[in-house]
């Protein structure tokens, strides 16, 4: 890691965003729901409650995803540095819009997967959004690569998270059409007004676009639902409280769901895979479905692993894809899966034949990404952890997978 009296480094504060700004205050409850189960958020629409039966609609859930970190890669060299070692095109970036990348072993395995975005202020700056758990050794091993290159490589003190926000009411409407424009549901409470970019609710959504303003930075995340729109938040002191597990006005319980986990079911949705430490040195790009998902140039200069990549790609080997899967649970205990868990089918009980990649714990189901053989997608029904373990029931994922 290079030391921090590098000419080269600046705070976080200096080259994303300022700081400073005071705490907000501690938010209202909100009562809403989300994919047909009851959440609950700490966020004030009063005016709109007051309006209209919005418990009965899809809403507004904010969570902290204390799960991502974020390293700084910076200096006059970082631009082509990470052009050296990432799957995607970073020369095709700019400050308005993030990019999806893999960081790759020699031998084409992803040791990551990530955002990547160039800081507005600073074009030198570049911010690697991954999993908090890799973030040590992926740092670590991007730092042997630097030599002489005029790069430092840091961990940004930022904190994450995640916004999403329903575009329909409970019939399926436009909350716009109804008279309620979606400015109106970003507002903390009554007397602070939310630091919502206004540009966000007023532009056409487009995933991995980028929305600067003096306090934060918003990526718009990619979604699996069309009337679903999502932002990573990310500022030197973003948060959001902790839902208050208490009982609903209608007699309702809370649902105990954290609400990270419906962030990790949405990203499941949008068929977005993450590398986390279990995972790790298990999957080439095209696995995690890179290549759908604009994840990969095969354009581009080389990169580690770039070589058994590209020869995958060409010569049209791809035998295994990632795939999306609910696990119902039959009772009310819920359904354990892990990263790297092994999945099983019914034709073949007597050896694994693939890996979870991602879960999200909700409740009543378990949501997740695996891999598998393309051969076994069209002919078995899949088991989870076991030969005669849960059912897992395939689901839709937004691109074409083949």
């Amino acid at each position: 890691m290079a030391a921090a009296s590098s000419p080269y480094q600046k705070t976080t504060a200096e080259r994303f965003m300022p700081t400073g700004f005071p705490q907000r205050p501690s938010r209202d409850r909100l009562e809403a729901s989300y994919h047909e189960c009851r959440i609950y958020s700490c966020s004030s629409l009063r005016t709109v409650l007051k309006s209209t039966r919005f418990m009965d609609a899809h809403a507004l859930v904010q969570a902290n995803l204390d799960d991502l970190a974020i390293l700084e890669v910076s200096g006059p060299d970082a631009a082509a540095f990470l052009q050296s070692q990432l799957t995607q095109d970073i020369s095709s970036g700019s400050p308005w819009r993030a990019q999806l990348a893999g960081y790759c072993s020699a031998k084409g395995r992803l040791l990551a997967s990530m955002i990547v975005w160039q800081g507005a202020a600073h074009p030198d700056a570049f911010f690697l959004l991954l999993k908090r758990d890799i973030a040590v050794d992926v740092a670590t091993r991007l730092a042997r690569f630097v030599l002489r290159a005029r790069v430092v490589i840091t961990h940004a003190p930022t904190r994450v998270a995640g916004v999403m926000l329903s575009t329909t009411d409970g019939a399926g409407k436009s909350l716009a059409a109804n008279g309620f424009p979606l400015r109106q549901l970003v507002t903390w409470n009554d007397d602070q007004p939310s630091h919502f970019p206004e540009r966000l609710l007023t532009t056409p959504f487009q995933p991995y676009s980028i929305v600067h303003d003096a306090r934060e930075t918003w990526i718009a995340a990619p979604i699996g639902r069309v009337d679903t729109r999502r932002w990573w938040r990310i500022g030197a002191t973003t948060a959001v409280p902790a839902p208050r597990a208490t009982d609903s006005e209608d007699g309702a319980g809370a649902d105990p769901t954290p609400p990270a986990q419906y962030w990790q079911a949405s990203d499941i949705t949008a068929g977005l895979g993450w590398v986390v430490a279990a995972t790790q040195e298990l999957f080439i790009p095209q696995t995690l479905n890179f290549d759908l998902a604009g994840g990969l140039s095969f354009t581009k200069g080389c990169y580690p692993g770039q070589e058994i990549v590209a020869r995958s790609h060409y010569r049209g080997t791809i035998k295994r894809r990632m795939a999306r899967g609910t696990v119902l649970a039959p009772s009310a205990a819920p359904i354990r899966a892990q990263p790297a868990a092994d999945v099983y089918t019914d034709t073949h009980s007597d050896a694994p034949r693939g890996r979870v990649i991602n879960v999200a714990q909700l409740a009543g189901r378990t949501e997740i990404l695996f891999e598998a053989s393309l051969a076994d997608f069209a002919c078995s029904n899949f088991r989870l952890s076991a030969a005669g373990g849960p059912a897992i029931e395939l689901a839709t994922l937004p691109y074409a997978v083949a």
